[in-house]
């Protein structure tokens, strides 16, 4: 057939999603790095800027600790979600709504004229970017074999190292020309080139667990948790 055809044309590098070309696979390796690396460049920021947001918004120590707390809180409850999640979406949904969730908890970040509105923002990006580390991680198992991983791991290990090196070095300059502002709204604006990345690179139908796999999830375990 025509169809057959065209996939013979070219090597197939994952048996489990033959659709998937081998631009389209090594863009899916570099996607779920920068995917993660949204995750690592919002604690990494929130710690290298920490003394001119603190004074932006005129907290004290023991009151800034929210904010840094928050993010954590929300990061705790997506990653112990993350199976249901994935069970209702689709990882591919996921990673999507996920990315929007972090991108309107970055604008609220940057808009926050206070502790409190700047603890809650955090916790709506934690929410969103907390879970993307595990998530990419878990998928990229789920969507390869052992032997098939090293073309992803190349693109997601330069996703990820390239964003976590320069995000210290452009926290400070945004900080020093800008504001303390600029560093979320440089975040928010990271993700709709993350949206179109996983639009084009994600498989259609990555792995995700079916509702027996999943199991039962306790709720009010989960909240207590976090």
């Amino acid at each position: 057939s025509k169809a057959s055809g065209r996939m013979n044309a070219y090597p197939v590098l994952l048996q489990a999603h033959p659709e998937c070309r081998p631009w389209q696979v090594r863009l899916f390796g570099l996607t779920l790095g920068l995917v993660t690396g949204a995750d690592f460049v919002a604690v990494s920021m929130m710690g290298v800027a920490g003394g001119a947001i603190q004074g932006g918004v005129a907290a004290a120590p023991q009151e800034y600790l929210w904010a840094l707390t928050s993010f954590a809180v929300g990061a705790v409850l997506v990653n112990l979600l993350l199976g249901r999640f994935a069970t209702l979406l689709s990882s591919r949904r996921y990673a999507a709504w996920a990315c929007l969730l972090f991108m309107a908890g970055s604008a609220g970040c940057a808009l926050a004229e206070g502790i409190t509105s700047l603890a809650v923002a955090r916790l709506f990006q934690g929410l969103g970017g907390g879970g993307l580390f595990t998530a990419s991680r878990i998928l990229l198992q789920l969507v390869a074999q052992p032997r098939e991983r090293k073309p992803l791991m190349y693109g997601f290990l330069l996703g990820l190292f390239s964003l976590s090196g320069i995000s210290p070095w452009l926290s400070a300059l945004l900080v020093e020309d800008w504001g303390w502002q600029a560093i979320f709204w440089l975040q928010a604006s990271f993700v709709p080139l993350l949206l179109l990345l996983v639009q084009i690179s994600y498989p259609r139908h990555a792995g995700a667990p079916t509702r027996a796999q999943a199991g039962e999830l306790d709720w009010l375990a989960v909240a207590a948790l976090g």
